[in-house]
């Protein structure tokens, strides 16, 4: 089984340029390291990376350089146009997957830790997987930039929302980091394009919370 991990970061960050920052959001450094780097290596262990940049970003940084420094052969795709949102950036790299890959999307801002076994046995009995955290009052700052998701009484997840809050204790819920976990693409490519041909879209976009919304919806 091929491992395949995405970074979409096709988005303008214009709330890091409106704080001053000269250079494109993914390339900001965090004790050094570049942060899409940072957040990319967090994540479980690839064959193939791809990573979906803002042309203008790729003309005017180094990124393409920094890439290759960091992870060997990977695909970078570059649009000149604002994509409607996570969903549809990721869906531009359709062409380089497989339908039994094993598929993990990531955020380029979010550092994660975990326990990479347990990750791996948790496939055995999921098709998907949402990354999320809890207990963290850093969500009370601005509870509706996050996804967030119930479970039911099995540990399962019963429905996710974007946006918007699931109960008036946003500590206690999981909330979601922004990376997604597929056991085989061709389920993400499904309930993606779903999605998009049902127009659920939050605030215009659309969300990778809400495809998963579509995998808990299709069962």
């Amino acid at each position: 089984m091929r491992k395949v991990n995405i970074i979409p970061m096709a988005g303008q960050g214009i709330r890091f340029a409106n704080q001053g920052y000269k250079i494109p959001k993914p390339l900001i450094p965090i004790d050094g390291i570049p942060m899409v780097v940072r957040a990319a290596k967090c994540l479980p262990d690839a064959d193939l990376w791809i990573f979906i940049c803002r042309e203008n970003h790729v003309i005017g940084s180094k990124i393409k350089e920094i890439l290759n420094k960091f992870f060997v052969s990977p695909i970078i795709i570059t649009v000149d146009f604002l994509t409607q949102g996570q969903a549809s950036t990721c869906l531009l790299a359709k062409k380089y997957l497989k339908p039994d890959d094993l598929l993990t999307i990531g955020s380029c801002d979010c550092r994660m830790d975990y326990n990479r076994i347990d990750y791996y046995k948790k496939f055995i009995n999921s098709d998907a997987l949402v990354w999320t955290f809890r207990n963290n009052e850093s969500v009370l700052k601005n509870p509706e930039m996050y996804g967030w998701i119930k479970l039911n009484k099995y540990g399962k997840v019963s429905n996710i929302s974007c946006k918007t809050p699931v109960s008036n204790s946003p500590v206690k819920d999981h909330a979601i980091t922004g990376s997604f976990s597929f056991r085989k693409a061709k389920y993400f490519l499904k309930f993606c394009e779903k999605t998009i041909t049902k127009n659920r879209r939050i605030n215009n976009e659309f969300y990778l919370d809400i495809v998963l919304d579509e995998c808990v919806i299709g069962g």
